[in-house]
């Protein structure tokens, strides 16, 4: 037996009465499939032939919620086939009657679910006894709410192309002002490069002049050199001969090493004599050493060094130590141990902390006359250099007005030409968000992408290269370990220009909705 289970009787002669009658379409089949089921509709068909073609059955077997054909086609009102899996048809999905309303389309999976899907709840069929549902038909609801959208829609659209008007008109305006600088760029073009060869025939007239008074400048600077050393060659062997001429200084003959002479009147031998400074660091005088600094006993230990005064008593042949963190006043050690360090405020009276320093020696400066500037040709280089600027911003200016007037960036009739320059807020919880079309987008002083393109046209047919649904903007500032942030703009037909909404679908890329009635057709 084909079937786990065989149909009734009652369902038997059911079938035999339809045949030779009038029947009705075949439940759930697609509008774009209806030729492969019209015999069985018509009654006509004794068999149904699956639409892969491999293989037929008898036409009773058509909705008989059991799978016969491989790929399913002869259940197109159950969901017998939908264990089928991968090999069931994507493109096969069940119609709704839906008399009156659009014919929704279903997931077979999603017939007798106990979920009304259809609007008149023809997806739903299965007996109550047998556990099936009943469903309310909804169609003329539904009808009713589609057309007052559909009505809603076309208010906005024929308010839009209203509003649109006044756009078409601004942005005319703004073509006659951009035709308008690009003749006034192309008239300062043409007048301009006379200009430029003015100033360079003026501004060498005068810079060569400039440089016939820098070279006499050198040379009478070299010149009054010569006569300066010639100055300076007299005064030296003028010195040198005046010191020739003084009696020779007797040198004094130098004490014996290990005697030293008290400053004490009367030559008594002190009971202290230096050893020597030792060097400490970290400014505390018992600080760590540092030997390579220690110093004689006659030199004068300046503030800010850190030590100890070594001094042996003439009397017990012991070492005494007077150690100074740094911040003490100028002494010498020698005087110090001399008077027992009771007195280490004041030097000896030949002493000078601060040694008279040589005045450097003359030299003369030779002039090369490179800081004289002549006042006309300092004139001469700004009339220049102002008129090459002229030149460089009319070729930008023409260059930037003749792009906007030539390309289709801003849509029909240059039409989106209205928006560029403007800006356009909404105001989220505690954010900001603003669009500048052609310019960029922000949250509060966050840069959210700068202008890089319209949406790509990927429908050839509907003429020209640009999606003007859909703006992006790129290269916003980047985030927290993340990317840079971007955006982009699905763009809508409005009667005004606003901000409908903004999202984050992913971390720092953003999506807004701007309705205008730039895009309104």
């Amino acid at each position: 037996m084909r079937r786990a289970t065989l149909r009734s009787a009652a369902l038997l002669l059911l079938a035999a009465a339809v045949v030779g009658t009038t029947a009705a379409p075949v439940r759930g089949v697609m509008t774009e499939l209806e030729s492969h089921y019209a015999g069985i509709a018509a009654g006509t068909a004794n068999t149904f032939t699956c639409i892969n073609g491999k293989g037929s059955v008898a036409a009773d077997f058509v909705n008989d919620d059991y799978c016969d054909c491989e790929d399913g086609s002869d259940e197109p009102g159950t969901a017998a086939c939908t264990y089928l899996g991968d090999r069931f048809p994507a493109q096969l999905r069940f119609q709704c009657t839906n008399e009156g309303y659009d014919k929704q389309q279903l997931f077979h999976s999603r017939v007798n679910d106990g979920i009304c899907d259809c609007c008149d709840g023809s997806d739903e069929f299965l007996p109550l006894d047998q556990g099936g549902v009943t469903c309310p038909n909804t169609c003329a609801e539904a009808l009713a709410k589609a057309n007052a959208e559909k009505a809603e829609r076309e208010r906005v659209r024929q308010a839009g192309l209203a509003a649109k008007a006044a756009l078409v008109a601004e942005a005319k305006g703004n073509l006659d002002g951009l035709r308008a600088k690009i003749d006034e760029h192309t008239a300062t073009l043409a007048n301009v490069d006379a200009a430029i060869a003015a100033a360079e025939a003026d501004k060498a007239k005068w810079e060569a002049e400039e440089r016939a008074e820098r070279e006499e400048i050198h040379k009478k600077s070299l010149a009054q050199k010569e006569e300066w050393e010639k100055e300076q060659a007299a005064k030296k062997a003028a010195k040198e001969a005046e010191e020739a001429a003084k009696p020779p200084v007797e040198e004094e003959k130098p004490a014996a090493e290990d005697t030293r002479v008290s400053e004490n009147q009367g030559g008594t031998p002190p009971n202290m004599m230096c050893t020597k400074w030792r060097q400490t660091g970290e400014c505390k005088g018992n600080g760590p050493r540092f030997p390579e600094e220690d110093k004689d006993c006659d030199v004068v230990i300046v503030p800010g060094a850190s030590g100890f005064c070594e001094c042996v008593d003439m009397r017990t042949g012991l070492d005494v130590e007077y150690p100074f963190d740094c911040g003490h006043q100028q002494f010498t050690c020698q005087r110090l141990c001399e008077h027992e360090g009771k007195d280490s405020g004041f030097l000896p009276p030949d002493a000078n902390p601060n040694p008279a320093v040589p005045p450097p020696e003359e030299t003369f400066t030779v002039d090369t006359g490179a800081g004289h500037f002549k006042t006309e040709a300092n004139e001469a280089r700004t009339r220049l250099t102002n008129a090459q600027n002229r030149k460089s911003e009319a070729e930008r200016g023409k260059k930037e007005a003749e792009e906007q007037l030539s390309g289709d960036g801003f849509g029909p009739d240059h039409v989106f030409l209205a928006l560029k320059g403007k800006c356009f807020d909404r105001n989220e919880g505690h954010y900001t968000y603003t669009l500048c079309p052609f310019d960029m987008v922000k949250q509060g002083h966050t840069n959210m992408g700068r202008w890089k393109s319209w949406g790509e046209q990927t429908y050839g047919a509907w003429g020209g290269k640009h999606d003007f649904s859909k703006m992006i903007y790129e290269d916003g500032e980047r985030c927290w370990s993340g990317p840079a942030r971007s955006t982009a703009v699905r763009v809508v037909c409005g009667e005004k220009n606003e901000i409908l909404s903004v999202d984050e679908p992913s971390m720092c890329t953003y999506t807004m909705v701007f309705q205008t009635p730039a895009i309104c057709e």
